[in-house]
This record gives C-alpha cells, structure tokens and sequence, in this order.
C-alpha cells in the first residue's frame, strides 16, 4: 500500500470517528436506533448544556473584544 494511500485511509478513518458528523453517528449507534425521542432525552440528560452554553457566551465575547481592538 503506498504512502499515500495510507494517508488517506488514515484521513477517512479521522473523518468518521472524530468529524460532528462522525460523532452523532457513533451516539446513534451507541442507541441501538431507538426511538430519536428518547435518545434526544438521554443526551440532554447526560450532557451539560447550561456549561457548555456559557463557556460559548464567554469566548464570544473575548472575541468580539479581539475584534474590536483590531479594528
């Protein structure tokens, strides 16, 4: 196999395991493909969103502050 096409099979195996795509497949998998209900449900449950949502409100304003001292 030549060095290339390792490259790239190494590439598409990074795609799929660790792309957002990726990451939703592997949870619906994990699921079995039950109800989209209920495995909404388990992630909300099981991820902390209220973190997550204010880590994202404070790096937006960092950026903005960025933005605005390079302008």
């Amino acid at each position: 196999m030549s060095a290339e096409d390792q490259a790239n099979f190494w590439r598409f195996l990074r795609d799929g395991l660790c792309s957002a795509t990726g990451g939703i497949t592997n949870v619906g998998n994990y699921h079995g493909g039950g109800s989209p209900v209920m495995e909404q449900i388990t992630i909300t449950t099981q991820y902390d969103i209220e973190s997550r949502k204010k880590t994202g409100e404070i790096l937006s304003r960092h950026e903005r502050r960025r933005q605005r001292r390079i302008l």
